[in-house]
């Protein structure tokens, strides 16, 4: 009897771990990626833009718009009535990385997606610099890498015609790289000439090539910070 409660609780355990496990491993979304998630829960993460405190709106409701200023940005974060009062809304300033959790809605004004916070716990300030070497330890992570362009291309033959930043090496040694891919190119004017030799910092979701380096889309220029 004694051994079937002891298999019964180490079994509770397992089923506890697992759980936290999804919770914790839940897949991390950026604004470009959220046009099909309305309805659903999900961690949406991304650069402050712009914020917006409406005085004269019912229940004074305060806007922080993502990736983009207004009228541009794809996502907003809104909070309103008390949650004012209590959440940290007024720390995100523009520049700062933050992912933000909760059921993503439309706005029926603008049509924006929008996760409603109400709570401290569903923001994420996050502050994690790595350099273009230790990327690939942060597959899956939304952080900020740091490294020297020294390579860049635009690979107008391939599809997207996307375009290439090698960080710290030249292709194809380069540990981490960034790509704009077309649609996005007119954002930033001419990357592989303007960006070539300088030290950038770039935030977004890391992911991973089959050759092992690690990649990050460039969607927004809330994105890049050209260092000094």
């Amino acid at each position: 009897m004694k051994n079937t409660i002891s298999r019964g609780f180490a079994g509770v355990l397992v089923v506890l771990f697992l759980l936290t496990q999804g919770v914790f491993a839940q897949e991390l979304l950026q604004t470009h990626e959220i046009s099909d998630k309305v309805g659903q829960t999900q961690t949406v993460c991304g650069v402050v833009a712009g914020s917006y405190l409406a005085k004269n709106v019912e229940k004074t409701p305060y806007y922080i718009n993502i990736d983009a200023a207004w009228p541009e940005s794809p996502f907003l974060l809104v909070s309103g009535g008390q949650g004012v009062n209590r959440l940290p809304m007024e720390s995100l300033k523009v520049g700062q990385p933050v992912c933000a959790t909760g059921m993503i809605e439309s706005s029926p004004r603008s049509g924006k997606p929008y996760i409603l916070v109400m709570d401290a716990a569903q923001l994420k300030m996050v502050d994690l610099r790595v350099s273009a070497a230790e990327a690939a330890q942060h597959v899956g992570h939304f952080v900020t890498i740091t490294g020297k362009v020294a390579g860049a291309s635009y690979a107008e033959g391939l599809e997207k015609k996307p375009t290439f930043l090698n960080l710290d090496n030249p292709f194809p040694i380069d540990p981490a790289l960034i790509v704009i891919n077309q649609d996005r190119r007119p954002l930033f004017g001419e990357p592989e000439k303007s960006l070539l030799g300088k030290t950038i910092s770039v935030t977004g979701i890391v992911q991973k090539s089959e050759s092992g380096r690690a990649v990050i889309d460039l969607i927004w220029p809330s994105q890049l910070r050209v260092e000094p």
